[in-house]
């Protein structure tokens, strides 16, 4: 039985306790429990404190912070006694956000050590599937590297709580606020040098941030996104829609500004040794009753930079990425997160025809098309669809055509929600999952291989408990570390149809 502590009333903020770490919330905060007998009539009542840059196994002392029903935010002031796997965090910005350049909260899990992330991550998974048999979960398959991963980041120009401009991330659970940022571990070293530069000529020119809440100032994002196969580089500089810009010489133009901004940046790349393939220049209009309009012009080199993917048991695909696309953070994982589809799906004859559902730009699909004789894919995003397409064309791959809508209504439109039409599926969905109509269409499909990558574990238990309801046998189930140092899991799950359950099972 739990022990608990007469405590004269409910947590209330800036209140202290004593925690032990048992768990990580899906934000990569650790949790405990908080078992109380709250007044004087000794009512027990039981909270969950979820507090940031702790681990499980931590003993901590936590301030209570935003009370909820059930659930407690708490902020960490002591480590009592560290768990065994703790480590001290390499990036400079992680911690309380109360502590001067600290709190960025991108990178929640740091403090554990990478072999302790694979093992919470496959944990994670066993918990939201605890209706599956944990000997078909495998271990979570690891990242080439734990760092400096990322192909795209993007940084707000901002002020913080003294009203300083910043050139950083928001510090976790701010809207407003803005950290600098000198040294994210995500990032390359030459993003964060441009960064470096675009903080110092925003102070030598005087700019302002955008600032949302009075709807002042210009500069609102830069975004650096780059090619890990090709060492490529776009640079996109987003502003508020202003007829006129204040600077330290004055009022000026926004067209002259910008030209001024970009002219600066490129020198100081070139002078770094940096290359910038593409800078775009994007002004976000967002006007109260109006739909918020992006438009983007670009102020040198090519409108896109290019990359590949070297997907295991397929010729490397080449991109062509503008602002606007859709591409995996993760170059590299991607391509073993897209070498494990294909190893689930399994050898198809040639003659085969699969589905790619929720296909998004089309990669998993570009993939198939090398092996099978046709795929379909369908997305509801119409620039997901064009670029898709434009992916197709570009790699010379005809025998994939794209449909763009609601998956459940394409494919009941275009007759493909019956048994027969297809004879292998790969869905990978948004973070809300299939649902129970596209699941329904799944177990009328009855084909023989389903291959689902989810990136939610709870989406995808409940999903999976319609699937194998319907007729689905689950086969094995593989986590992937797709985001080292978060608390995000990728999950492929190959499934085989094994026919209509019995009215008496």
């Amino acid at each position: 039985m739990t022990d608990r502590m007469a405590w004269p009333h409910a947590p209330r903020w800036g209140e202290q306790f004593d925690i032990e770490i048992t768990g990580v919330d899906d934000k990569g905060r650790g949790t405990g429990h908080l078992s109380l007998l709250v007044g004087p009539q000794r009512l027990p009542r039981d909270y969950v404190v979820a507090i940031r840059t702790t681990v499980i196994g931590d003993r901590v002392q936590t301030t209570v912070g935003k009370p909820r029903r059930g659930k407690i935010d708490g902020q960490l002031t002591a480590l009592l006694r560290p768990s065994d796997d703790r480590i001290a965090p390499t990036c400079a910005h992680f911690g309380p956000y109360d502590r001067q350049g600290r709190g960025c909260g991108g990178c929640s899990l740091q403090a554990l050590n990478y072999p302790s992330q694979l093992t919470l991550k496959r944990s994670m998974v066993a918990r939201a599937l605890s209706a599956v048999d944990e000997g078909l979960i495998a271990d979570t398959v690891k990242a080439p590297t734990a760092w400096y991963y990322r192909n795209k980041m993007e940084f707000s120009f901002g002020d913080d709580d003294e009203r300083k401009e910043t050139l950083g991330m928001h510090p976790a659970g701010f809207r407003y606020e803005v950290m600098d940022l000198y040294d994210c571990r995500l990032a390359s070293k030459e993003a964060m040098d441009l960064v470096a530069a675009a903080r110092r000529i925003r102070q030598e020119r005087g700019l302002q941030h955008h600032d949302q809440r009075r709807d002042t100032g210009w500069l609102r994002t830069l975004t650096i996104r780059e090619g890990k196969r090709t060492a490529e580089r776009l640079v996109e500089v987003t502003t508020a829609d202003r007829e006129q810009v204040s600077t330290a010489d004055g009022q000026t133009t926004p067209d002259k500004e910008i030209q001024r901004f970009s002219a600066d940046l490129l020198a100081a790349a070139a002078e770094l040794g940096i290359t910038i393939s593409s800078l775009w220049w994007t002004v976000h209009r967002a006007r109260r009753g109006e739909r918020t309009k992006l438009t983007s012009t670009p102020l040198h080199g090519t409108p896109f930079y290019r990359e590949q993917l070297h997907v295991p048991g397929c010729r490397p695909l080449a991109f062509e990425v503008h602002p606007r696309a859709f591409f995996q953070p993760n170059t590299l994982q991607a391509e073993v997160l897209y070498g494990l589809v294909l190893a689930a799906l399994g050898e198809q004859k040639g003659s085969a025809h699969v589905l790619d559902l929720y296909c998004g730009t089309g990669t998993i699909g570009l993939c198939l098309a090398q092996r099978v004789r046709k795929v379909t894919g369908i997305e509801l995003s119409p620039e997901a669809v064009d670029n898709a397409r434009a992916n197709a064309q570009r790699n010379e791959i005809e025998n994939i055509t794209f449909h763009c809508g609601d998956v459940a209504t394409v494919l009941k439109v275009q007759g493909l929600d019956v048994a027969g039409v297809a004879d292998a599926v790969v869905v990978d969905p948004p973070r809300a999952g299939l649902g129970t109509t596209a699941s329904a269409q799944l177990i009328q499909l009855a084909v023989h291989r389903l291959v689902y990558v989810s990136c939610n574990p709870t989406a995808l238990g409940r999903d999976l408990a319609q699937l194998t309801a319907g007729g689905y046998l689950i086969d094995s189930v593989t986590p992937v570390d797709h985001f080292p140092q978060t608390a995000h899991v990728e999950t492929i799950v190959a499934l085989t149809y094994a026919g209509a359950p019995s009215l008496n099972d």
